[in-house]
């Protein structure tokens, strides 16, 4: 939208052309147009677009007069302009609107030498006074504008916010909107999201699109106020009304998220799009994710790699010039290797800046580099450092991450009653994986006292949000009754819900409702289906039931060789049951040579992790074994459990 028309872009096809039909939606008479709304003063790119677009003299004129113009008009300008179609008499509004070079000041005479003690001195001569500073709070917002984006001067987010303040104080919404902005990142103030919601609101409750954008972004965060998402959803679209390409893409990330809204990846690939044409960065890299996922759209990699590299360069030079937001989202393309090579030093050095600045995103993705030990040596106590940082400021998934290291022993000394109540308050902020936490401690009675009911209560907020976590364990607490009555028809719904978003203990379990029966009639091929769908991904309980179906010739026929393969793979990854079907085979020979030391060594494994049968199978066959061949056994089971530490 510029001023008060619309230009829409139709592409008509046909064998021989591509033709491209513009269609201006006019104002109405000048008396009744729509207010001009002004992203600040016009490049000479803007105007050529506009003119070779067809605005009418008359309107281009005004909004040339309203916007002024960020170049100094040249021969080559007016050249450039003309071939667009530009008329004289908008050329002449530009001539009037665009900077006029400061006239140097006129050197002081030089004064001449005195002939004698006697001649007079001359005096020098006076500075020229200073122009005065303008107080009109539009040309004040213009000039922090200018400064801010680098326009004809050097970028200086400093003085920027200077000149933002002094028509901010003034009552000026888009000054309160884009101070509120540098507060929001840290750009030349510190970072404040209190002062930043308190301008976006002024600008807000004005009509100002990019100050309802920043109050729908800090409600959908949680910083500064309780995280809402029917508020972020509210004041987002309210500024994606106004076309700003940050409540675009807010309201796309609620879709994508399903949080205010109901999910729908489609939807959210549109206001992304919407966001991306106005070059938004982040909007880039969200449609690159979609594509790469296959949600909202088929699959497509090079079209995600195509995202992706706009994304990096659309944000690399506003990083560069220190811009917060985009250090951060530097650091995003850097640790994931989208659009640019991995490169985990240099995510942690975008990271830095951004999170030294107090920024709670990049404080939580450095915090998860220490975690990890990415560009950096693993040091838990100083992911908990940053993580809490971001903490302290109310941001959701940071209190979740300090709860998940209390509750692990990480970087700190494990304390269940400290995780529990950091898991709280983000579970009361409305994350959703705390929530699942935080029903994970009420179900074992782990920091609270045990509460299978309390627990159903949190994993079904969660599922109702769409957590895949929460839909499985709400489908656990139904397939065994803890906390609500027994029903498998409900488990089935949950399981589903689950699996069908990716979750393979949801799909190892759907396997195994089908496989038995529960809550459904019995299906040996769709057991088949969900066991392959996890077992493919690496589900060990998932392996362990597929290689049991191939055992048995359970929907196939049977195959001794794969069922085998599957039940080693489960059984390496630590999995009792796949670790006591693997010693089966071998205590038989049935699949494999008979072979009583394997046997021994994979039934104690078993047996070790509580599976009873295992360890009643171990002693019988003890009885079949010379004592060589039981010290063997106990060695190598010895050695494995050493090489694979349980998690």
């Amino acid at each position: 939208m510029w001023g008060g028309f619309e230009v829409k872009v139709i592409r008509l096809e046909c064998r021989a052309c591509l033709a491209v039909a513009v269609l201006w939606i006019a104002a109405l008479p000048l008396r009744a147009q729509t207010p001009i709304q002004c992203q600040g003063p016009l490049s000479e790119a803007a105007v050529i677009k506009l003119a070779a677009a067809g605005v009418p003299d008359g309107r281009l004129i005004q909004i040339v007069n309203t916007c002024g113009a960020a170049f100094t008009l040249s021969r080559e300008s007016e050249e450039r302009l003309r071939a667009a179609g530009t008329s004289d008499a908008v050329i002449a509004a530009l001539r009037e609107k665009s900077p006029k070079p400061k006239p140097k000041p006129t050197p002081p005479a030089k004064a001449e030498t005195p002939k004698s003690r006697e001649s007079p001195r001359e005096k020098a001569p006076e500075a020229p006074a200073a122009e005065p500073e303008p107080t009109d709070p539009k040309t004040q917002y213009m000039r922090g504008l200018a400064l801010e984006q680098g326009i004809n001067v050097t970028a200086d987010f400093k003085e920027a916010a200077r000149w933002y303040r002094l028509a901010a104080d003034q009552g000026y919404a888009p000054a309160q909107a884009r101070l509120g902005y540098l507060y929001e990142y840290g750009n030349g103030v510190d970072l404040d999201y209190a002062q930043a919601m308190q301008l976006y609101r002024k600008a807000a409750e004005q009509g100002e699109a990019a100050g309802q954008a920043g109050v729908g972004h800090l409600y959908g965060l949680g910083l500064a106020v309780t995280r809402d998402d029917e508020e972020a959803v509210r004041w987002s679209r309210r500024g994606a009304a106004g076309g700003d390409p940050r409540a675009l893409e807010n309201v796309g990330l609620a879709y994508e998220s399903g949080r205010g809204v109901t999910r729908d990846f489609a939807e959210a690939m549109q206001w992304f799009r919407k966001a991306a044409d106005q070059g938004d960065g982040f909007a880039c890299l969200h449609l690159g994710e979609l594509f790469a996922s296959g949600q909202g759209a088929p699959a497509d990699k090079d079209e995600a790699a195509k995202w992706y590299r706009k994304a990096f360069e659309q944000m690399q030079p506003l990083a560069e010039r220190g811009g917060g937001r985009e250090l951060f989202g530097m650091g995003v393309l850097y640790q994931n290797g989208l659009g640019v090579d991995q490169d985990f030093a240099r995510a942690l050095s975008y990271d830095r800046k951004a999170a030294e600045r107090g920024m709670a995103e990049a404080q939580v993705n450095l915090g998860m580099l220490y975690l990890i030990g990415q560009g950096v040596s693993r040091d838990e106590a100083e992911a908990l450092r940053w993580f809490r940082k971001a903490a302290d400021q109310g941001y959701a998934p940071a209190q979740r991450r300090v709860g998940y290291l209390y509750a692990q022993g990480s970087g700190i000394s494990r304390d269940d009653v400290e995780a529990v109540r950091w898991y709280r308050k983000a579970a009361d902020q409305g994350d959703a994986l705390a929530q699942v936490y935080l029903g994970f401690t009420y179900a074992n009675g782990r920091g609270v006292s045990r509460d299978e009911t309390e627990a159903v209560k949190w994993f079904r907020k969660a599922a109702e949000q769409g957590e895949t976590a929460g839909a499985y364990y709400l489908g656990v607490t139904y397939d065994a009754g803890h906390g609500v009555p027994q029903d498998y028809a409900q488990a089935l719904v949950w399981y589903r819900k689950a699996a069908d978003a990716g979750n393979t203990d949801a799909q190892a379990n759907l396997g195994r409702m089908y496989a038995e029966g529960r809550g459904v009639a019995k299906d040996d091929g769709e057991a088949l289906k969900w066991f392959r769908a996890a077992a493919d991904q690496g589900n060990p309980r998932a392996q362990a039931n597929l290689g049991w179906m191939y055992y048995n010739g359970h929907g196939v026929p049977t195959d001794y060789d794969t069922a085998v393969g599957w039940y080693r793979k489960s059984a390496e990854q630590g999995n009792a049951v796949g670790q006591f079907d693997l010693a089966v085979v071998y205590a038989s020979g049935h699949g494999a040579p008979q072979d009583p030391v394997q046997a021994y060594m994979w039934y104690s494994l078993a047996a070790a992790q509580g599976n009873a049968e295992a360890g009643n199978r171990m002693s019988a066959l003890a009885k079949q074994m010379t004592p060589a061949q039981i010290s063997e056994a106990q060695r190598r089971a010895s050695d494995w459990a050493t090489q694979h530490p349980r998690k």
